[in-house]
């Protein structure tokens, strides 16, 4: 997992056929705490991702992992969602990782919250 923060939009000279509408951002890699490292990335922006945007978090992750069509190599941006968990940043990043586990295994995330605290108390934040 890469954690990222977002620096700015990126305009395409060409449009991309594969991803029609598709909006690519300007991400900065960082630490879990959100110091910049210098590293630019371009990311596609599948979940409305964008500056001032409200947070991403674990609920989203099924429906980018079925929008990307099954993709794992990719740059999930969830600061609001790892930052804002109600218990902490460790909760937020295992709640995503959670709910990426439940949406690889096909498992809704509300059956998957049943045995992990963290999602449950994303779901109840956010869901």
């Amino acid at each position: 997992m890469i954690f990222a923060r977002v620096a700015g939009t990126v305009v395409l000279t060409q449009r991309v056929d594969q991803v029609p509408g598709a909006k690519f951002l300007l991400v900065e890699a960082c630490t879990p705490r959100q110091e910049g490292r210098g590293e630019y990335l371009v990311a596609l922006d599948v979940v409305g991702a964008g500056v001032g945007a409200p947070p991403v978090w674990a609920g989203q992750a099924p429906d980018t992992y079925r929008l990307t069509g099954g993709a794992i190599d990719l740059i999930y941006i969830a600061g609001g969602g790892i930052q804002g968990h109600p218990d902490g940043p460790g909760a937020g990043v295992r709640s995503i990782r959670q709910a990426w586990d439940a949406a690889m295994s096909g498992i809704t995330l509300e059956e998957y919250a049943r045995d992990h605290g963290e999602l449950a108390a994303a779901l109840r934040r956010w869901g």
